[in-house]
């Protein structure tokens, strides 16, 4: 794209952190045009914008953005805006990659490592003071099927390793060296087989929504867990449960979800066998989201092409 020689006009959009990103961006020398929490603030800086960063812009005002040359998204997943009709096809989506990685991996082996070492068993028989000793399991020599191997996928790959974990992998785009074993989409039933834990990255598009269905979760073992940090609407949730409570597989790990936040009425929250976490396996820091953003201000400025560009016939 052809620079300006300035850092073009920028509109932060955000319900509880606007302010923080606009301190962000002054510490680096840039002014915005705007950073707004409410809807309505958005009017009378929307036809000069150039720029977009947000998460959950209003659809109704992308037409009214008839300067806007890109969007920043605030977070990794874009979804929501893939299938925006109403935000022009030529106006590039970049999400934000790269700080995700490591959060992801905490969590995913923080909750592996509380089941399989009977931490909740433990901390029950402390407040009971119950003196019971008992041979606690391992993730050394256990399976981890990471179903997409992006930059997350990679984090939690290296680290899990680091446990001694075999790592496999269900990847489209091929092998990956992190992964003992790569499988294709086209064979989730035996993915699902092979792993012990399998953990959900992969992005919603219209290819991967209720992937893991009635199919899937009978191919897993009865002692594996299922664990989703990618998005809910990978999972048909009445198929879950009804897994669940079959004894098809041994427990949910959830953090993300079909509605949410989660009703309180879901059958999730109660369920013997489901872990319920409120999307925040990873979240967006605003240093770091606000350092990808300052990247991709000064690259269009400098003529650069863009970071992180969304591919919008994949849907990522």
């Amino acid at each position: 794209m052809a620079g300006l020689g300035r850092i073009p006009r920028l509109l932060v959009y955000h319900r509880s952190q606007a302010r923080a990103y606009a301190q962000a961006l002054d510490a680096q020398g840039v002014q915005v045009l705007g950073a707004v929490s409410r809807p309505d603030d958005l009017w009378p800086l929307a036809a000069e914008a150039e720029v977009v960063a947000c998460w959950d812009f209003p659809p109704e005002l992308w037409p009214k953005l008839g300067k806007l040359r890109w969007v920043q998204v605030l977070a990794a997943g874009v979804d929501h805006l893939v299938g925006e009709v109403a935000l022009r096809p030529e106006v590039p989506i970049c999400r934000a990659v790269g700080p995700f990685g490591p959060q992801m991996a905490e969590w995913a082996l923080a909750e592996m490592l509380f089941q399989v070492r009977g931490l909740g068993r433990l901390r029950a028989q402390q407040a009971a003071a119950d003196w019971q000793r008992f041979i606690p399991g391992s993730l050394a020599g256990s399976v981890i099927g990471i179903a997409g191997m992006g930059a997350i996928g990679q984090e939690v790959a290296r680290r899990a390793g680091a446990f001694g974990m075999t790592v496999q992998a269900l990847s489209r785009k091929g092998e990956s060296p992190l992964a003992a074993r790569t499988y294709r989409p086209a064979d989730w039933t035996e993915f699902a087989a092979s792993s012990d834990w399998l953990l959900l990255l992969l992005p919603l598009t219209a290819e991967t929504r209720g992937v893991v269905g009635e199919g899937v979760l009978r191919a897993m073992r009865p002692t594996a867990w299922l664990m989703n940090a990618g998005r809910g609407g990978l999972i048909d949730e009445a198929a879950l449960l009804t897994a669940l409570d079959q004894g098809a597989l041994a427990g949910a790990i959830l953090d993300v979800f079909q509605e949410e936040p989660l009703p309180a009425t879901h059958p999730f929250w109660h369920h013997p066998k489901v872990v319920v976490t409120p999307h925040l396996a990873a979240v967006s820091r605003v240093e770091d989201m606000a350092a990808i953003l300052y990247q991709n201000l000064c690259r269009d400025r400098d003529g650069l092409p863009l970071e992180h560009v969304v591919d919008r016939s994949r849907g990522y």
